[in-house]
């Protein structure tokens, strides 16, 4: 990201510190470059990376038994129309100069396959299946040619060069390193949802945050914050839905040409800026899709709990 050329539009910039759209070009600079860097690096459950087998297994073997396969280097896997499938240290390369050319292709196709179920067999490697629903549908119908003859069933889990495959909540093919990798981002982007289980870089965005939304007001103000921060353990600032205030911030940005503190620099303007907060959440202006619609109930209900401390706090100081 050029952070010194930002513009969205001819009245639309970038606020660095909130990630929001701004009115004023002035908000382009941003207070700290390592809360920047952490609020637009995004998280990956895992790495698609492509690298090289190096894992090959010493010895090949069938175990239909246990719907297991294990390909060693130099097995050799026939294909119609005369062509072969050598495996090498760089994975499964084509053979067969005098073969039929009408299977070609689909030889070379059974080969892509095979690499890519290679990869994610690897134990340090993690390669897609595939995105798109054409390209991982050729990719099952290649592998379940190959692998069937050998007796595998691919139609329930099964375990190819010691990795044991799955089906994923979509039905696809997936490592069970990769399915294990989803399931601990999925706890962790729940745990990102609170303040008390979220991880070291979403808390450094929660502190970054709130000292950019806080910064006008008495630091009596940022104490009640913190206070309430610590005693509901509710994430303030969460993406998609959630950080209410953000949306109101941005609001009053655009309304009033560049002034986005809608906590003001008082108690008494703190409290009308949580009220609106407060009346945003039971009344939001986004149509949430039905199947986010258990997310939202969490998300807004721990956002309301976290207002609702922080406005009782503020009124007992009036």
């Amino acid at each position: 990201m050029d952070v010194n050329n930002v513009d969205v539009g001819t009245k639309s910039y970038l606020n660095l510190n909130t990630g929001m759209a701004t009115s004023n070009p002035n908000n382009k600079h941003f207070f700290d470059p390592e809360a920047l860097r952490a609020n637009f690096v995004e998280i990956r459950p895992v790495e698609n990376l492509e690298a090289t087998p190096r894992n090959l297994p010493k010895t090949s073997y069938v175990d239909k038994g246990n719907n297991e396969i294990s390909f060693a280097k130099g097995s050799t896997i026939s294909l119609n129309g005369g062509y072969k499938l050598v495996l090498r240290d760089t994975g499964f390369e084509l053979s067969g100069e005098v073969g039929d050319e009408r299977y070609f292709g689909e030889a070379s196709s059974i080969r892509g396959s095979l690499n890519r179920l290679l990869s994610n067999a690897e134990k340090n490697t993690t390669w897609r299946i595939g995105d798109m629903l054409k390209d991982y549908n050729k990719f099952e119908s290649n592998i379940t040619k190959v692998l069937s003859k050998y007796g595998i069933d691919t139609s329930k889990d099964f375990t190819f060069n010691g990795m044991k495959f799955v089906r994923g909540k979509d039905g696809r093919l997936e490592s069970q390193r990769e399915s294990d990798a989803k399931l601990a981002y999925e706890i962790q982007t729940s745990n990102n949802r609170t303040y008390s289980l979220a991880d070291d870089k979403t808390k450094q965005q929660i502190r970054y945050k709130t000292n950019y939304y806080l910064q006008s007001v008495p630091e009596q103000i940022k104490d009640l914050w913190n206070q309430a921060l610590e005693e509901t353990g509710a994430n303030p600032f969460v993406n998609k839905y959630g950080n209410t205030i953000g949306q109101l911030a941005m609001e009053q940005d655009f309304a009033t040409g560049g002034n986005d503190q809608l906590f003001g620099d008082s108690v008494e303007s703190a409290i009308e800026a949580t009220k609106k907060i407060l009346d945003r959440i039971d009344n939001p202006l986004q149509t949430v899709p039905d199947t986010d619609s258990d997310i939202y109930e969490t998300v807004s209900q721990r956002e309301r709990n976290f207002y609702s401390t922080l406005l009782g706090k503020l009124e007992n100081v009036v």
